[in-house]
């Protein structure tokens, strides 16, 4: 390996490790960390592993740094596999040129700060298809068939939208010269390997009656196919916002006017599946049901490396100059936003995890009672920034975790009622007495909210 896209990696990651100690959690971080503090075979909204990743890391302690250690350690380790998956297959040139646009698409930036699922999955994405290229073109190809279902064990135990990667390399294989090995001994290994790995998951589920499946299936397909545009819409747009404009536009261009060439050269076809099967898998669905615009994101490591090919190889140099600028950019707006003292205060991202933190740690010696949230989010933030593991939630308008850390059902006789909307008319069903408190002053995000604080004294029924 090249001092150079060595130097571009260290730098990245050294400076993500200096922005993330800059930013407090998110409140889908602080759920994450809370789950690492109930370790399971699973839970209810995901896989494990980030919890156990998370649960792992604080050997060192709890802080914002000490958490998005596990971020920015599997995005690095992504970088540096995708690099040499990328000179494995085409050369320097075209690795070094991949390594680059990943570094700056929006999705890998988000990757580096956020702990949830997404930076452990784009590991586990990686890292399947590393083996399976070996599996496919290398000489130890048994040995990697079956490194390639551990690996896809790993990328399930991140996030059930692995599944898509793993048909991504069943499809390859079903088109290229050596699909003959899907009828090995490796390949049934492979198979029985991935099972293994992804089987706390399973025992987790059968538990608890499938919950985690059936959630996860209601949340991403349609119960009735109602042709849906302005979803599909949404859908495309959030894939430009992920991949960054610049590649994804380029990716969508070139898998489809070279599309002979990519059935025609097999390496090429490997990365052909492993970025557009995965896209069009959830584009299709979000034609019924709105979609989230991460859920393909790890469709754009294998997207790199084909668009650094054909860029590099149609001498696409103005293009890839202005990728890495606009890149450049996005990352100054969004994590160096003092460089442009200019840009309104609500097109800053930063704004989204500013004020939770001050709000938070003002309320525990006020009010040592037991503490009520609305919802995951805010429950979860509670209970990372007050210290107070024993938060719970009420009237929530969705199923979390907090449903099954639950011991009892049974509400407190006193508690402080924290909510992000007016909530007074709902814990007045619960409770005799309730009466608004002073919120403190804080605000935060982007429309600079506060918290409503109720103080709910005397029981009247209970969940």
């Amino acid at each position: 390996m090249k001092q150079r896209p060595l130097f571009f990696l260290a730098l990245m990651a050294l400076f993500s490790l200096w922005f993330n100690a800059t930013l407090p959690l998110h409140f889908d971080e602080a759920y994450y960390w809370l789950w690492s503090q109930h370790l399971a075979a699973s839970y209810f909204d995901h896989p494990p592993m980030i919890a156990w990743l998370l649960w792992l890391v604080q050997v060192f302690g709890k802080s914002e740094w000490v958490l998005r250690l596990v971020p920015a350690c599997c995005m690095t380790v992504t970088g540096f596999l995708l690099y040499r998956l990328a000179k494995r297959s085409f050369g320097e040139a075209v690795a070094e040129r991949a390594l680059l646009l990943y570094l700056f698409l929006p999705l890998t930036q988000l990757g580096f700060l956020l702990a949830v699922p997404d930076a452990p999955l784009a590991l586990g994405w990686v890292l399947l298809m590393s083996a399976g290229y070996e599996a496919a073109f290398g000489a130890r190809w048994r040995r990697s068939m079956l490194l390639a279902g551990a690996a896809a064990g790993f990328a399930l135990l991140a996030k059930y939208t692995a599944v898509v990667a793993v048909l991504s390399l069943f499809v390859f294989f079903l088109f290229s010269p050596v699909r003959a090995r899907l009828l090995s001994v490796s390949f049934l290994g492979s198979a029985a390997l991935a099972a293994l790995v992804f089987s706390p998951v399973l025992y987790w589920n059968y538990q608890h009656d499938w919950v985690s499946f059936r959630f996860q299936l209601a949340h991403g397909v349609a119960a009735e196919k109602v042709f849906q545009p302005a979803y599909l819409l949404e859908f495309v747009g959030g894939q430009l916002a992920v991949g960054g404009v610049f590649t994804a536009l380029a990716l969508f261009y070139l898998a489809f006017r070279y599309w002979r060439q990519h059935f025609a050269q097999p390496k090429l076809l490997f990365f052909w599946c492993f970025s557009i099967i995965p896209i069009g898998f959830f584009m299709q669905a979000a034609a019924f049901k709105r979609g989230a615009a991460n859920w393909p994101a790890p469709a754009f490591l294998a997207g790199c490396v084909l668009v650094a090919y054909w860029s590099l190889r149609l001498n696409w140099h103005r293009w890839y100059k202005a990728a890495l600028a606009f890149g450049v950019l996005l990352l100054v707006v969004a994590k160096l936003p003092e460089c442009l003292p200019f840009l309104p205060e609500k097109v800053v991202p930063k704004q989204r995890f500013l004020g939770y933190k001050e709000a938070i740690t003002a309320l525990p010696a006020a009010h040592p009672e037991a503490w009520l949230a609305d919802s995951y989010k805010a429950a979860s933030l509670l209970a990372y920034y007050g210290g107070r593991l024993d938060v719970d939630v009420l009237d929530s308008d969705r199923p979390s975790m907090f449903d099954y850390w639950r011991k009892e059902a049974a509400l407190p006789e006193r508690a402080l009622f924290v909510t992000s909307r007016d909530k007074r008319e709902a814990a007045a069903t619960y409770y005799r007495q309730v009466t608004a408190l002073p919120s403190g002053g804080a605000r935060f995000g982007f429309d600079k909210q506060g918290f409503f604080l109720y103080q709910c004294e005397g029981l009247q029924r209970g969940r």
